[in-house]
C-alpha cells in the first residue's frame, strides 16, 4: 500500500464513523515512530490533518512514515 491508498482510506473512515464527518478523537493517543503522540485526525481542506496531543500542533506529513500512517488508520 502507498501512502496516498493509505490516506485515501483514512478520509473515508473519518467520515463514516468521525464526529459529523469532520475529525476523530483519540482519549489514549498513538504512538509515532519517532515518540510523538497524535491523538487527533481531522479532514481539511488540504487533505488529512494530524494533530499532536498537548500542543495540538499539526503534524507535517513529511515527518510521517508510512508505518506511522497504519498506526493512525488501525486506531480508527
Amino acid at each position: 500500500m502507498t501512502k496516498d491508498f493509505i490516506l485515501n482510506r483514512m478520509r473515508t473512515a473519518v467520515k463514516n464513523n468521525g464526529v459529523n464527518g469532520y475529525y476523530i478523537y483519540f482519549e489514549d493517543a498513538v504512538k509515532l515512530t519517532d515518540g510523538t503522540l497524535i491523538n487527533e485526525v481531522r479532514l481539511s481542506r488540504r487533505g488529512v490533518e494530524f494533530l499532536e496531543k498537548g500542543t495540538n500542533k499539526v503534524i507535517s506529513m513529511s515527518m510521517l512514515k508510512k508505518k506511522d500512517l497504519l498506526l493512525i488508520y488501525d486506531r480508527i
